[in-house]
């Protein structure tokens, strides 16, 4: 009935067909703790939970010998049988129930009542089919009537036995917290995780320990203990690669202190390390953001380079990291980044919002030629101020020129031309490109000679209109 294949219909039609069995074996004589036993189970999952009590208190009653002293003492015997473990289980809520009902009522009750719940607690706590949940009643009721001593013991014996039990865990903050204060609960932990043996799932309790331990402190105007303590599990945390965990924990660090750029720098790279750039990139934008604020560029420009390491994309990360290192006198470097920004505009089809990039890219940067050429391209596509492109157009020209580069010369020239056809110079130009034209589609490869020839006739045609213009 209690295989996990049988569904609860089926379930429940096996437990009648128990029920109704022992009941006929009794009316015919068949009496004793097995019939009061399958009485009791067979009525518990029914749902008779009076009659399943009365009947496991028979049944444990009825067993030969002290059978429950003699499973307590040898965990090889009865429990790990499930018929006993669920026989057991009931056993031990009815007693609980009839001492409840005594001290409710201030009525006496044998000690032997409590003896019998933690006998059968026990063995069902190192039952194969035993449950967190079982131990945590357990312990709540002997935390209950005082016998604290005899709770902890219940409480150790089920860690034990579930090492990753929420609710065990949470039953031990409360105990570790009642007996030892905040401060123990600290330490428990951090010793707990320092064992060779802990579970791999101790960080997570140990985390949350410490949240628990930071709140309280924090509602005793302990700020500095609250941080020390939040701080301290982040770390250990980090360490263990249990960033999930200490994502929680930073949360309440950096509410604790918004302006430690530390705090968030380790909160971005716990969330990097789950994955989540997002949230990373949000952390160290706050963080860059506080040192600018502050004018401490030089830590800014670390913050940055964090985040391009995060996502090398990231467009305000470039556009800072550019402003950092012009204000450490970096400028050729500021102009990469400036660059880079103005890349990451034009890719995503914002020609407009590229050009500022570029236009300080290249002030930054004013001899190279490549970039001078795509701001060049930009301003073309862009259709700005038509003095500005004419200006960085001749810029180039003459950049070509300085370096021997008649033939980039000339290309640059014909859309000079285009745009100003009195451009002067431009025959002188032409014919040296000319030149280098042919000897170029003679020995390389990288023009053709019907290639060198239209550049050439274009060239000269413009240059020809500027003439007659003139």
């Amino acid at each position: 009935a209690v295989a996990p294949e049988t569904e609860e219909q089926y379930a429940e039609r096996l437990f009648e067909d128990a029920r109704r069995a022992a009941r006929a074996g009794e009316r015919l004589g068949e009496r004793g703790w097995r019939t009061d036993a399958a009485l009791a189970i067979s009525n518990a999952f029914l749902g008779d939970v009076a009659t399943a009590h009365q009947r496991a208190v028979a049944a444990v009653e009825g067993m030969p010998g002290d059978a429950l002293a003699s499973m307590q003492a040898d965990d090889a015997l009865g429990a790990s049988d499930w018929s006993m473990s669920a026989l057991l289980a009931l056993f031990a809520q009815a007693r609980q129930k009839s001492i409840a009902n005594a001290v409710n009522g201030k009525k006496e009750w044998p000690a032997q009542w409590l003896a019998d719940v933690h006998a059968a607690r026990t063995v069902l706590a190192r039952s194969p089919h035993g449950t967190p949940e079982q131990v945590a009643a357990h312990y709540d009721f002997l935390w209950a009537l005082g016998a604290r001593d005899q709770a902890g013991w219940a409480l150790d014996l089920g860690l034990e036995r579930f090492p990753d039990s929420p609710v065990l865990h949470d039953r031990l903050r409360g105990r570790l917290l009642a007996e030892r204060g905040v401060e123990g609960l600290e330490s428990y932990y951090a010793e707990k995780l320092a064992a060779l043996d802990a579970s791999p799932n101790l960080a997570w309790f140990a985390g949350y320990a410490a949240i628990v331990a930071a709140e309280f402190n924090r509602r005793l105007g302990r700020d500095e203990d609250a941080i020390r303590i939040l701080g301290d599990a982040v770390t250990s945390l980090s360490a263990a690669a249990r960033y999930r965990t200490a994502v929680e924990i930073h949360a309440d660090l950096v509410d604790l202190q918004p302006e430690n750029v530390d705090a968030r720098r380790a909160w971005a790279r716990c969330h990097a390390a789950l994955g989540d750039h997002n949230r990373a990139l949000a952390q160290l934008r706050r963080a860059a953001r506080q040192l600018v604020d502050a004018g401490d560029w030089a830590l800014a420009g670390e913050i940055y380079a964090e985040m391009l390491e995060v996502e090398p994309t990231c467009l305000d990360a470039h556009i800072g990291q550019a402003q950092a290192l012009l204000n450490a006198g970096s400028v050729e470097q500021a102009s990469d980044h400036y660059h880079r920004a103005g890349l990451l505009h034009r890719a995503c089809g914002r020609a407009a919002e590229a050009l500022p990039f570029f236009r300080e890219a290249v002030e930054k940067r004013p001899g190279d030629a490549a970039l001078l050429d795509e701001y060049c391209e930009l301003l073309l596509v862009v259709g700005g101020d038509e003095r500005e492109t004419l200006a960085a157009l001749n810029a180039l020209v003459e950049l070509r020129m300085e370096r021997d580069e008649p033939a980039q010369a000339a290309l640059t020239l014909t859309r000079i031309l285009d745009l100003d056809p009195r451009y002067p110079g431009a025959k002188a130009i032409l014919n040296e490109a000319a030149h280098e034209l042919r000897c170029l589609a003679e020995e390389s490869d990288e023009f053709t000679a019907d290639e060198a020839r239209a550049i050439v006739a274009k060239a000269r045609a413009a240059a020809a209109a500027s003439e007659r213009d003139s």
